[in-house]
Protein backbone atom coordinates (compact mmCIF):
# COMPACT_ATOMS: atom_id res chain seq x y z
CA UNK A 1 0.00 0.00 0.00
CA UNK A 2 3.30 2.46 0.36
CA UNK A 3 3.55 2.34 -3.30
CA UNK A 4 -0.20 3.89 -3.72
CA UNK A 5 0.85 6.65 -1.63
CA UNK A 6 3.45 7.61 -3.64
CA UNK A 7 1.94 7.34 -6.78
CA UNK A 8 -1.01 9.48 -5.35
CA UNK A 9 1.98 12.38 -4.36
CA UNK A 10 3.29 11.78 -8.14
CA UNK A 11 -0.11 12.26 -9.64
CA UNK A 12 -0.11 15.45 -7.37
CA UNK A 13 3.04 17.09 -7.59
CA UNK A 14 4.22 15.80 -11.10
CA UNK A 15 2.56 15.52 -14.60
CA UNK A 16 5.13 13.71 -16.37
CA UNK A 17 5.00 10.97 -13.31
CA UNK A 18 3.76 7.68 -15.33
CA UNK A 19 7.30 6.82 -16.55
CA UNK A 20 8.52 6.22 -12.60
CA UNK A 21 5.09 5.32 -11.59
CA UNK A 22 5.08 2.48 -14.60
CA UNK A 23 8.96 1.46 -13.28
CA UNK A 24 7.63 0.99 -9.25
CA UNK A 25 4.66 -0.85 -10.43
CA UNK A 26 7.15 -3.22 -12.65
CA UNK A 27 9.29 -3.83 -9.98
CA UNK A 28 6.09 -4.36 -7.29
CA UNK A 29 4.80 -7.16 -10.09
CA UNK A 30 8.72 -8.84 -10.26
CA UNK A 31 8.86 -8.75 -6.18
CA UNK A 32 4.89 -10.62 -6.08
CA UNK A 33 3.64 -11.60 -9.25
CA UNK A 34 0.11 -12.52 -7.93
CA UNK A 35 -0.25 -8.51 -6.39
CA UNK A 36 -3.38 -8.25 -9.24
CA UNK A 37 -4.01 -4.30 -8.21
CA UNK A 38 -0.17 -3.64 -9.12
CA UNK A 39 -1.03 -4.77 -12.69
CA UNK A 40 -4.71 -2.72 -12.87
CA UNK A 41 -2.51 0.43 -11.57
CA UNK A 42 0.31 0.02 -14.15
CA UNK A 43 -2.42 -0.65 -16.60
CA UNK A 44 -3.98 2.61 -15.61
CA UNK A 45 -0.25 4.26 -16.35
CA UNK A 46 -0.34 2.80 -19.47
CA UNK A 47 -3.68 4.10 -20.51
CA UNK A 48 -2.92 7.39 -19.50
CA UNK A 49 0.11 7.45 -21.80
CA UNK A 50 -1.84 5.54 -24.67
CA UNK A 51 0.12 2.41 -24.44
CA UNK A 52 -3.31 0.68 -25.08
CA UNK A 53 -2.34 -2.79 -25.88
CA UNK A 54 0.49 -2.92 -22.44
CA UNK A 55 -2.79 -1.45 -20.75
CA UNK A 56 -4.92 -4.26 -21.77
CA UNK A 57 -2.33 -6.92 -21.13
CA UNK A 58 -1.83 -5.88 -17.60
CA UNK A 59 -5.71 -5.90 -16.97
CA UNK A 60 -5.69 -9.22 -18.74
CA UNK A 61 -3.27 -10.41 -16.04
CA UNK A 62 -5.25 -8.42 -13.10
CA UNK A 63 -8.31 -10.47 -13.91
CA UNK A 64 -6.80 -13.76 -14.56
CA UNK A 65 -5.42 -13.15 -10.45
CA UNK A 66 -8.80 -11.72 -9.23
CA UNK A 67 -11.67 -12.63 -11.70
CA UNK A 68 -14.13 -10.86 -9.24
CA UNK A 69 -12.05 -7.43 -9.41
CA UNK A 70 -15.33 -5.35 -11.21
CA UNK A 71 -12.44 -2.06 -11.05
CA UNK A 72 -9.96 -4.21 -13.46
CA UNK A 73 -12.67 -4.88 -15.65
CA UNK A 74 -13.95 -1.25 -15.39
CA UNK A 75 -10.29 -0.39 -16.11
CA UNK A 76 -9.86 -2.51 -19.41
CA UNK A 77 -12.93 -1.44 -20.42
CA UNK A 78 -11.77 1.79 -20.63
CA UNK A 79 -8.65 1.18 -22.12
CA UNK A 80 -10.77 -1.06 -25.15
CA UNK A 81 -12.83 2.46 -25.54
CA UNK A 82 -9.58 4.48 -25.92
CA UNK A 83 -8.32 2.46 -28.42
CA UNK A 84 -11.83 2.63 -30.15
CA UNK A 85 -12.79 -1.43 -29.59
CA UNK A 86 -16.47 -0.09 -28.45
CA UNK A 87 -17.48 -3.74 -28.39
CA UNK A 88 -14.89 -5.11 -26.21
CA UNK A 89 -15.17 -1.82 -23.98
CA UNK A 90 -18.91 -2.74 -24.03
CA UNK A 91 -18.47 -5.84 -22.76
CA UNK A 92 -16.45 -5.32 -19.97
CA UNK A 93 -18.96 -2.30 -18.22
Amino acid sequence: MVIELWTLLWIVADPGREPRIIADYTKTVALDPNDAAAYTNRGNSYDDKGEYALAIADFDKAIALNPNDANAYYNRGNAYDDKGEYDLAIADF
